[in-house]
């Protein structure tokens, strides 16, 4: 059996994964470019193992998990192994999943692929060759599934690997259920519930005076995106309740949108949730609309739910227009016409910036019209 290992990279230390150029390898069977066109059959035929290295935290392993069921579904492959022990550790990345999953968490997907996540140290890594190691990640040649999905794929193995996904991410959710001490069950029954969620800490800590830098590319959106995507989801699409979760209180916007969304008096619900990542996890994986803040974090979960009808994000969808696609879940994507708000790969909390997220005007917003019932 084939093996895809996914080992996380370490926070302090960049380890250099050994990855063969397939390109170069393979003029004749890949075209790499920003509209790719890959004969991935052909491909696989060559490979005989593949290993993976996990980047950044939560929402980027569960991208690069997707990546991963993907390859499965189109290769030979049908084992993932989701290493978090042994060797340099990405901390972090430790923390986020060990407080979700119980170790070890194993299962097999309907299309037969087996999926491990361990935290034991290994012996020694498993045997690739140099001319057979490959990462997904920065720098990769790889397609990753939301690149791979503008392939002309047949339907049947897109089937295939939304069944995965689909079981995959409800074995995810009652797993989450079972560590959780806050709910025993899913806790959105109805299908009118709206979760709006705010990034914090990590991508404003520079502008309360932390000396750690903040990732350019996630400038978040305005408080006009959310107060009008929350204005037309209760009037247009008849949303009864509105649920705000901040990752913490150190976002921007909370306070004015919570006072928004209290003054909208009989129009709908409002509830506001502080909880920690796991209880985060499980109303991600429950609710039926989602409010995206800028990252992975949100439309990776949005991805393996099973409940999500609509996510609504800002500019765009951190990659995940495709799979979101494949799902069948509806996207509304918000845009800014006016092209004047922080661009990305600029962002750095700035006060500028921070003044610029609470004042952006509705009337530089487009919202469309894709508010139908």
């Amino acid at each position: 059996m084939l093996t895809i290992e996914l080992r996380p990279q370490a926070v302090e230390q960049e380890i250099q994964v050994p990855c063969f150029d397939v390109i170069n390898r393979f003029k004749s069977v890949v075209s790499y470019c920003h509209e790719p066109c890959y004969n991935l059959s052909l491909l696989h035929v060559q490979m005989k193992n593949v290993g993976l290295s996990i980047y950044g935290r939560l929402g980027n392993n569960v991208m690069q998990l997707l990546d991963a069921i993907y390859y499965c579904n189109t290769g030979e492959c049908k084992k993932i192994v989701y290493n978090l022990g042994g060797g340099t550790v990405n901390h972090e990345a430790l923390g986020d999943i060990g407080s979700i999953l119980p170790f070890p968490f194993e299962c097999r997907l309907p299309s037969g692929t087996e999926i491990l996540f361990t935290n034991e140290a290994c012996a020694k890594p498993l045997p690739f060759n140099a001319s057979e190691q490959y990462s997904f990640g920065p720098g990769s040649s790889l397609p990753r599934a939301v690149d791979a999905f503008s392939i002309k794929d047949s339907p049947l193995r897109l089937k295939s690997f939304n069944k995965d996904i689909k079981y995959f991410g409800r074995l995810f959710l009652k797993a989450c259920l079972q560590k959780s001490s806050t709910f025993n069950d899913a806790p959105f029954q109805s299908d009118d519930v709206a979760l709006v969620h705010l990034r914090g800490e990590d991508v404003f800590r520079k502008y309360f005076n932390h000396q750690r830098a903040v990732h350019p590319g996630y400038p978040q959106p305005p408080l006009s995106y959310y107060k009008g995507v929350v204005k037309r989801l209760v009037r247009k699409k008849g949303i009864s309740r509105i649920i705000l979760m901040p990752q913490d209180y150190m976002n921007p916007v909370f306070v004015p949108l919570w006072e928004s969304l209290k003054s909208m008096g009989n129009e709908a619900s409002v509830e506001l949730l502080s909880v920690g990542l796991l209880d985060t996890v499980i109303l991600l994986l429950s609710c039926t609309y989602l409010i995206s803040s800028r990252g992975t974090f949100v439309p990776s979960f949005g991805s393996l739910s099973s409940r999500l009808k609509a996510i609504v994000s800002f500019r765009d969808f951190a990659n995940f227009d495709t799979v979101l696609s494949a799902r069948k879940i509806k996207t509304i994507l918000i845009k800014d016409q006016a092209a004047s708000y922080t661009p990305v790969g600029t962002w750095n909390s700035s006060e500028e910036q921070i003044k610029l997220m609470l004042s952006y005007p509705m009337s530089s917003l487009d919202f469309g019209k894709n508010w139908k019932k």
